[in-house]
């Protein structure tokens, strides 16, 4: 923060950063479903059957819909092209990715289930929804304007004067840190998902009129 005095112009200007959390309100779930076979079709076929059990069981028992469960990746590999072609087991190895959006609250269960369907895990993403973001980057930018105003306050009182009305201000990116931090968490084995809050930061220059007493 600065103080800005002329003969022309009596000016305060500060910079502010405000912060606002909330929890995460978006949960992506990245499944993996691995099947073998002696052929390349007949791998990919066997990763097929494993998918429509999958998603048939999630549509049953859990509430998600068709559109939150999606495949998102597809590979059949030989045993040769595999990073350990000693291993034992079919020529073929198919790999389906799915991914899997649903809400925090239901994350423990759907891991259970599809865990229970064959499905292995492989990342649990939190984040929040754009509309969340939105609301977050306003409380964030309404809390470095509060802020600004005390430093200035601050500034002034030095000064033996008082701040005015505002006469500009500027947002600018937060140096330092990141804009939105989305928290990414690896499986455990007891299946408690408790995720961290979820930051968004704004960062404003200020310049306000300077009065003096």
């Amino acid at each position: 923060m600065c103080l800005y005095q002329t003969s022309m112009e009596n000016t305060v200007t500060t910079i502010a950063t405000g912060q606002a959390d909330t929890l995460p309100d978006k949960t992506r779930i990245k499944l993996e479903i691995i099947a073998e076979g002696d052929t390349a079709e007949a791998a990919r076929q066997a990763v097929a059957d494993h998918e429509a059990t999958l998603r048939e069981t999630l549509l049953t028992e859990t509430s998600l819909s068709l559109e939150q469960i999606r495949a998102t990746g597809f590979e059949v590999r030989h045993r040769e092209d595999q990073f350990d072609p000693s291993q034992t087991g079919s020529d073929y190895r198919a790999v389906k990715d799915v991914q899997v959006d649903t809400q925090p609250g239901h994350v423990g269960d759907i891991v259970v289930i599809a865990t229970d369907a064959g499905a292995s895990v492989a990342s649990v993403g939190f984040s929040i929804t754009d509309s969340t973001r939105g609301d977050l980057e306003k409380q964030a930018l309404a809390n470095a304007m509060e802020k600004a105003r005390e430093q200035s306050e601050t500034l002034a009182s030095v000064e033996d004067a008082t701040v005015g009305t505002v006469l500009n201000v500027e947002t600018r990116e937060p140096s330092g840190m990141q804009t939105i931090v989305d928290d990414a968490l690896e499986i455990g084995s007891d299946h408690d998902f408790q995720p961290s809050p979820i930051s968004v930061s704004g960062e404003v220059e200020v310049t306000y009129e300077l009065i003096q007493n």
